[in-house]
């Protein structure tokens, strides 16, 4: 069975902004479909909005990659993936890309997604748009991220950076 390893989010303060970081790695491609990271650091506040950053260290996946947002709603809240993801004290919300492969292959850059609780427009997650990604969230206690595999994923890093004023 493949191990997929979750680091804890270390988050520091620069020129008053929130930088949290997190990375997620399938360290040996054998099982599993998913990766996942451990719920986002209480400095994160959830009523004002954030950008997430994402990149990986090799091409994620063979097929597409849709990247799924999970609320929490308690101090014990995770969530679980091998070939289905799931949640203890929250639960999946939506996709809030389609497919990170295609950026993250195409630019090899940081892949950002704009999430707010109170974004006014319709959200934008299929890969190929030029006006930006976007997501709107609920305000919710915790927040986490899951890749959802179409096939078995390498042995690749993945990185997650949140950016948020204070």
């Amino acid at each position: 069975m493949a191990v997929n390893t979750r680091g804890a989010w270390s988050s520091t303060t620069v020129n008053g902004v929130l930088v949290a970081t997190c990375t997620s790695a399938v360290v040996t491609a054998e099982t599993y479909y998913d990766v996942s990271t451990l719920k986002t650091p209480t400095t994160l506040n959830p009523r004002k909005p954030w950008t997430l950053f994402y990149q990986a260290s090799d091409t994620p996946d063979g097929q597409a990659l849709p990247m799924d947002i999970f609320v929490g709603f308690a101090g014990d809240f995770s969530v679980t993936a091998n070939n289905n993801a799931a949640a203890t004290s929250g639960g999946f919300f939506k996709q809030v890309h389609s497919d990170v492969v295609l950026f993250i292959t195409a630019s090899n850059l940081w892949l950002p997604i704009l999430f707010d609780p109170d974004l006014g427009v319709a959200d934008v997650v299929t890969a190929g748009l030029t006006t930006g990604f976007k997501c709107k969230i609920p305000v919710a206690p915790y927040y986490a991220f899951n890749l959802n595999g179409g096939s078995v994923l390498p042995a690749v890093s993945h990185y997650f950076k949140i950016v948020q004023a204070q």
